[in-house]
Order: C-alpha cells, then sequence, then structure tokens
C-alpha cells in the first residue's frame, strides 16, 4: 500500500459581467464545480431573472453595508420578489444554484444552515436570521458533495470581494474602488476611545450585551434593545431626539447626502431609520445620552 500525494488542481473561474463593470450584474463559474453564481445589485433584480438559473432550487444572501440574511429556496426567483417587497435593508442579492438544478429540499437545507453558522462565527456582519435554518440530516456521502459545494462557493464569494463568511474581516462592495495606506489601516483597526477593532463591545446595566462588528453596527442593535425594553419610552421620546442642526435622529424613511448621495440613516428591525452618519465619537457620545432617558448605564 502507498500513499499518493494529491496536488492542488488549477481552476479556471468565468466571470461575466452583464453591465461591463463589477457594479452590475455578475455571473460566476468555476470549471471545476458543478454550481452557477449570480450577484446582482437591488435595482437590478428584474434583469437578474431573465436567466433561467434563478428559477432553480438554491441558497441566497442579501447583504448590506452592516447586514447579511441568509435564505434558501425551491424558486429563487420568486423568493427574491417576495424580500424585494418584504425587506428593506439589503443592497445586493447573491444567488447560488448549479447548472442544472439538481439541488434538492435536503441539499439547500443543509448548505443554508452550514452558511447561516458560518456566517455567524465570523461575525463579518450582523446576522438578520432569527434561526439558524433546518439542518437535514444527510448520508455520509452527500455530507462530503454539500461540504465541498459550499467550499468551492465561498471561494468565489472571497474572490469578488464579498467576505461575509471571513472572520474579522472588512465587507469589499463589489466595484467599490479601495485605497489604503499604513496610516488609514492603523485608523480602521481602532474603535472609540481606541480599542482594538474586536472591540465594538457594550454592556448595559440591564444585562444586555452585544458585541459588534463595527460602531454603527453596536449603536443600531442597542437601539433596537431600547425598543424592546421600553417601546413605549421609546416612541414618546424619539422625536425629541434631534441634532443641533435639527435633523431628527429618527425617522421614518430613509435620507441621502446631497452631495454624494451616501445614506445618512440605516434601518433597524422596527422600520424606523436611525441617523448614523456620525463618527465614532458621536456615535458614543449620544448613544450614553439616549440611555440616560432609559435609566440605564453602559458597563462596558
Amino acid at each position: 500500500m502507498y500513499w499518493r500525494k494529491i496536488m492542488a488542481k488549477a481552476k479556471i473561474i468565468n466571470l461575466l459581467l452583464d453591465d461591463g463593470n463589477l457594479d452590475g450584474l455578475l455571473t460566476i463559474e468555476d470549471s471545476s464545480w458543478d454550481g452557477a453564481m449570480f450577484v446582482s445589485p437591488r435595482e437590478s433584480v428584474e434583469k437578474l431573472f431573465e436567466q433561467d438559473e434563478t428559477n432553480y432550487w438554491g441558497v441566497y444572501l442579501l447583504i448590506s453595508e452592516t447586514e447579511v440574511y441568509i435564505g434558501q429556496a425551491s424558486d429563487l426567483q420568486r423568493r427574491i420578489k417576495q424580500h424585494d417587497k418584504g425587506k428593506d435593508f439589503w443592497k445586493k442579492a447573491v444567488l447560488i444554484t448549479t447548472k442544472d438544478d439538481s439541488l434538492n429540499r435536503s441539499a439547500i437545507d443543509y448548505i443554508e444552515h452550514e452558511l447561516i453558522e458560518k456566517s455567524r462565527k465570523s461575525g463579518t456582519l450582523h446576522s438578520e436570521n432569527k434561526q439558524a435554518g433546518n439542518k437535514s440530516k444527510v448520508s455520509r456521502f452527500d455530507k462530503v458533495r454539500y461540504d465541498n459545494f459550499i467550499e468551492n462557493a465561498l471561494l468565489l464569494l472571497e474572490l469578488i470581494g464579498v467576505k461575509v463568511f471571513i472572520k474579522n474581516s472588512r465587507v469589499i462592495q463589489v466595484g467599490a474602488k479601495q485605497k489604503f495606506s499604513p496610516k488609514d489601516n492603523k485608523k480602521s483597526e481602532l474603535g472609540v476611545n481606541g480599542s482594538d477593532k474586536n472591540d465594538f463591545y457594550i454592556e448595559l446595566s440591564d444585562g444586555f450585551s452585544y458585541h459588534g462588528t463595527n460602531n454603527r453596527d453596536y449603536f443600531l442593535r442597542t437601539i433596537e434593545h431600547l425598543i424592546d425594553v421600553s417601546p413605549d419610552k421609546f416612541y414618546a421620546l424619539k422625536d425629541t431626539w434631534i441634532s443641533k442642526k435639527g435633523r431628527a435622529y429618527i425617522t421614518a424613511k430613509q435620507e441621502y447626502s446631497s452631495k454624494s448621495n451616501t445614506p445618512l440613516y440605516s434601518q433597524i428591525k422596527d422600520g424606523s431609520f436611525v441617523y448614523t452618519n456620525q463618527s465614532a465619537q458621536s456615535l458614543h457620545k449620544n448613544l450614553n445620552g439616549y440611555l440616560k432617558n432609559f435609566d440605564l448605564e453602559r458597563i462596558k
């Protein structure tokens, strides 16, 4: 008996830019993978639906700058249409299926569960999934097949800059131009009060705690906690939270800056929009002010 050294095989990755750039529709295939992946900005999903594969069994990701939702469907197109009407937070959709519609219920249950778990463990984005999915019991042979399918999908996601599943990684928006200097990197590693980038952590006197991925993330999750514990007080006080420039901190709709069309607000789970176009220090200071209204103190 002898052992043969297994060499890594070369891969050919096909990347189709439907709009001629990385900001538009993308189709990604791997020569050694039976899967197919599609990426679309929210405003282009109708064009994406022209692809037959969007009617297949598969899993999908809905992504914003701070959040991710992972789901599965027997008809991806129908499910994404439902989310286009029912979920407001997402800006980009990633569809993962096969070239021949060979996935089935147990396959997508298993793949969805594994991706949700990997997303939560990475902590790169806040998970919008309330449940961990339905992990189906599969045979040892199918487990190997599905794990290999997931491994290939993760490689392609990383290739196009979607780093939802990479621990302590910044999510690079596809098509975004990034320029970092050593000085910029040093700043990005720090949180409020010079804490390490992994320390976007808050603990309140009522027992609530949250370890966020960035300053805005833990700020928004804490605001949602205030709604959960004292909804009447929250809605009675939210109209009084006004900046020095007269900007309402909580609104019913998104607003954009006039110069760059950059979002000034981030949506929270009750549908409201919270003003988050603030520095880390301002978010920290304003959050402490909000907590006083609820007789809560920040322990950490």
